[in-house]
């Protein structure tokens, strides 16, 4: 299949590992559209959603990779464990012979020319903010994300540690991108376990790396995505959309992981 790979920032641990590992089981990735983390637009909306601390921990994203260190996050050592190198979408777009198009918001005229220019098959949404109706429609709707957290029941941000504190199974969900927020048609779920001495970093890397080898997964072989069985998602009907978890809400989190696990 030709894809397309969307990516909130350059150096994007989850947008990398799917183009790499994509490329590997034989599928085309043809463009990656990148969005510039450096706008003030973008770092002044970080800023009100994350707040500072929020924001020096994006920051850290933008680091380039280190090969050795126990300091090493979940995701990192999971390009590594695969023999991915690689810590710039940009150096693989340009070793790849694959488009590298930096955009200021997915939603803008230069983003949307180069998805129409691609005219992929599918495009896999790897980070860079909510996508409005004219991206989905120059994507002919075939856009693939993988969700956090369980749908329908916990939509929006900080899916994976709101479904514990709602006290819903960790999961995290394969979906089509529609319209609404988290609220396209479901492709795939899979449990996420939580081990004895977890966090809420250790949590979400594996969220992520679970997300890309399902991803990976069920486009093995793949060339439409209409072959894949979906869902209907009751989205808003059923579920509760959330948002940035406040610092004490966090808190009350790591007290609650500290003191259960489920293997």
């Amino acid at each position: 299949m030709k894809l397309l790979v969307t990516a909130g920032f350059d150096r994007s641990v989850l947008a990398l590992a799917l183009c790499e590992l994509l490329r590997r089981s034989g599928h085309c990735v043809d463009t990656v559209l990148v969005v510039t983390p450096y706008s003030l637009k973008r770092l002044k909306t970080m800023l009100r959603q994350r707040g500072i601390q929020g924001l020096r921990k994006v920051a850290r994203k933008l680091v380039p990779l280190k090969k050795s260190g126990a300091e090493l996050g979940l995701q990192k050592q999971f390009l590594l464990e695969n023999d991915i190198h690689y810590t710039s979408l940009k150096a693989w777009c340009k070793d790849n012979e694959v488009k590298y198009v930096l955009v200021k918001n997915l939603n803008s005229f230069r983003s949307i020319n180069a998805l129409k220019q691609s005219n992929p098959d599918a495009v896999l949404y790897a980070g860079g903010g909510i996508v409005k109706s004219s991206f989905i429609e120059a994507a002919k709707h075939n856009i693939v994300n993988n969700h956090s957290g369980p749908l329908p029941e916990v939509r929006g941000m900080n899916a994976v540690e709101w479904s514990i504190l709602l006290g819903h199974e960790p999961s995290i969900t394969i979906h089509m991108i529609d319209r609404g927020i988290d609220t396209g048609k479901i492709i795939s779920r899979k449990r996420l376990s939580i081990t004895k001495g977890e966090t809420i970093e250790t949590l979400r890397d594996k969220a992520v790396i679970s997300g890309v080898l399902e991803v990976v997964r069920l486009f093995d072989g793949l060339t439409d995505l209409n072959d894949i069985e979906k869902e209907k998602n009751r989205g808003s009907l059923a579920g509760r959309q959330c948002y940035i978890m406040a610092p004490a809400m966090r808190e009350l989190l790591s007290k609650k992981l500290k003191g259960s696990h489920s293997d």
